[in-house]
């Protein structure tokens, strides 16, 4: 039996140093003191500020290419990162300033924010009094059918203002669009854990919802319709995802099939951090108080109006230099992509990364304080997508850290990657699980793994896929050998 799908060379890691003076000077200089004293990669908190930046400046602007191509400024960011790595000590730092920011908001509009809340309360209320008036005061109510309409239209229409937020840690499908729409069509989730993936998990197999986190990343409307309550509706919804999760959480993220033909995994940019525990000293200086004040004050200039519902976005321009420079690094990539490119292999991937450059080039517009995007920041863009490219070839080649510490032993991360790389799923084929096996043992054999016995083939066969019994064997349904 032949297999066509071929092993392609894998780098073993990321050879280049995440370009942190790419990002805003403030920016840059907290992530390599939180690098050197929390003795962390210097790539996962810049990949966590780069978030958080997009963050908050997602409801400011939209890159705007032409007449026709748009670009929104939210991105998905995700830091693998190893147990011991001290995910949560980067974030919490990291997060913190947007909080506060988010929590004097707050206190500054406590009083108009319960006043609304009030106000809509006593206009509910007056509603079903006349609704029940209206009902059991049959032609002697004193109120009538367009007091009830006018009643109705004033509650649909009111403004109500609610506790500002821009970061919640996690959120189911539906949670997310009652947050998105509450929230003005804006907001972002920032986690050191990658549970967010499993609740995705659950919601991608059973819950067309799932489809919000895909359309908040592009921008597409939400329009939700509820059977016991009132529907959602968002225009141009705006969700970053800053994440940091192990290893194995983000290869089943990205293996999971469901995931990937929705193009889930095609919206992170991934950062594939070196882990240096064994490596550190436990004896180095705390972050300076100086370098947290210009990032707290980066980060309220930045959020400066946002929590504003009433707020308009801008429009951010391409100068002539850095739409030249744009195309250039788009045509390269481009290159790549045909059957024998180097990136063929995560093309689904690089399909998003010259949008994905333009966002980081809005951002770093915005720090800067521009009204444009001028060659600096486009050059500056540049080199972070093009750290992340080549991160992301690490990522997608399998060899993060967990995974190339595999000793051969079968597993079902295994199997996985053995269905992903010799079969392809066509509705109504069978296979016997016999010829399965055979398959995999060419492939293990390929690359120095364990073959397991029949039995154990099977067992974790059917934790994937479907096998049914027959007169002479068993057979796996809706899947076929590359041959």
């Amino acid at each position: 039996m032949r297999l066509l799908s071929k092993a392609k060379s894998k780098p073993n890691s990321v050879n280049t140093p995440f370009p942190a003076d790419a990002l805003p000077k403030a920016v840059a200089d907290i992530c390599k003191e939180i690098s050197n004293s929390f003795e962390v990669p210097l790539e996962l908190p810049c990949t966590t500020a780069l978030g958080l930046l997009a963050a908050c400046c997602q409801k400011k602007a939209i890159v705007r290419y032409n007449a026709t191509y748009t670009e929104q400024i939210n991105l998905f960011t995700l830091a693998i990162s190893d147990t011991g790595d001290r995910k949560s000590n980067v974030f919490k730092l990291l997060r913190d300033a947007v909080i506060s920011a988010q929590n004097e908001y707050f206190t500054m509009n406590e009083d108009r924010i319960a006043q609304s809340r009030l106000e809509y309360n006593l206009l509910k209320k007056r509603l079903d009094a006349a609704s029940r008036d209206m009902i059991y005061n049959e032609g002697e109510s004193t109120y009538t059918l367009e007091d009830i309409k006018d009643l109705e239209k004033q509650v649909r229409d009111f403004e109500l203002l609610t506790a500002p937020k821009l970061l919640v840690d996690d959120a189911t499908s539906e949670k997310l669009i009652d947050v998105l729409e509450e929230q003005g069509g804006s907001i972002a989730i920032a986690s050191p854990e990658g549970g967010l993936f499993s609740t995705l998990k659950t919601a991608a197999s059973a819950n067309p919802t799932f489809d919000a986190y895909l359309k908040a990343y592009t921008g597409d409307s939400i329009e939700v319709a509820r059977i016991s309550r009132k529907g959602n509706s968002i225009e141009a919804p705006k969700l970053s995802l800053i994440i940091a999760c192990q290893p194995k959480t983000a290869m089943e993220m990205i293996k999971n099939k469901t995931f990937r033909d929705k193009g889930l995994p095609a919206r992170f940019l991934f950062a594939n951090c070196r882990s240096l525990v064994g490596k550190r000293t436990f004896d180095k200086p705390e972050v300076s108080a100086g370098a947290i004040e210009s990032y707290n004050v980066l980060i309220r200039t930045l959020l400066d109006g946002v929590f504003d519902r009433n707020s308009k976005e801008t429009e951010l321009t391409l100068t002539a230099e850095s739409r030249a420079a744009y195309i250039e690094f788009s045509q390269g990539i481009e290159a790549k992509l045909d059957d024998n490119g180097e990136y063929k292999f995560m093309q689904d991937w690089c399909a998003k990364l010259p949008g994905q450059m333009l966002r980081i080039a809005g951002v770093l517009a915005l720090c800067d304080g521009k009204a444009q995007i001028d060659i600096d920041a486009m050059q500056r863009a540049a080199a972070i997508t093009s750290w992340f490219t080549e991160s992301a070839a690490v990522v997608f080649n399998d060899e993060i850290s967990d995974v190339g510490k595999l000793t051969g032993e079968f597993s079902a991360l295994l199997l996985t990657r053995f269905l992903e790389e010799c079969t392809f799923y066509s509705k109504g084929e069978y296979v016997k699980t016999a010829d399965l096996l055979r398959c995999y043992e060419v492939w293990a054999e390929k690359h120095g793994y364990e073959t397991p016995n029949p039995r154990r083939f099977v067992t974790a066969l059917r934790g994937v896929l479907t096998v049914k019994k027959i007169s002479d064997g068993n057979v796996a349904r809706d899947i076929a050998i590359k041959n």
